[in-house]
């Protein structure tokens, strides 16, 4: 039971991480991050864990371009709230067939990190 509620708290943590490093990866070379143009890998991965305050911030200057902070941090929501429910509903069904809460996990993880790119692409407003 303790791998069902943290695991994939854990897990929807860390693919929005990946899923929000990927949307900076997407952008149009006129929107690009400067670590996205100088293929700095260290910051990407520091960013999928700590993707709370980069958003945070992310959202703070689109409100001082007099952008709307608010579809991006609602698509921040949607998006995390997206890779959950699919997170867990893999989960839950590789329960059915595989006896081991982490192997379920695991599948689960590898689920939810093949859909990254469609739930971001739903979820996520366009660059600029």
């Amino acid at each position: 039971m303790l791998v069902d509620s943290y695991g994939i708290v854990i897990v929807t943590y860390i693919l929005t991480g990946v899923a929000l490093t990927g949307y900076d990866f997407s952008a149009p070379a006129l929107h690009r991050k400067m670590y996205v143009i100088q293929r700095n890998f260290g910051v990407a991965v520091r960013n999928v864990f700590t993707w709370p305050l980069t958003a945070g911030f992310e959202a703070y200057q689109e409100h001082r371009l007099r952008r709307s902070a608010t579809r991006f941090l609602l698509g921040v929501v949607i998006l995390t709230g997206g890779m959950f429910l699919w997170t867990r509903l893999a989960y839950l069904l590789s329960l059915k067939f595989i006896d081991s809460e982490w192997g379920a996990l695991a599948v689960a993880a590898v689920f939810g990190l093949v859909i990254c790119p469609i739930v971001t692409a739903i979820a996520m407003p366009r660059h600029g």
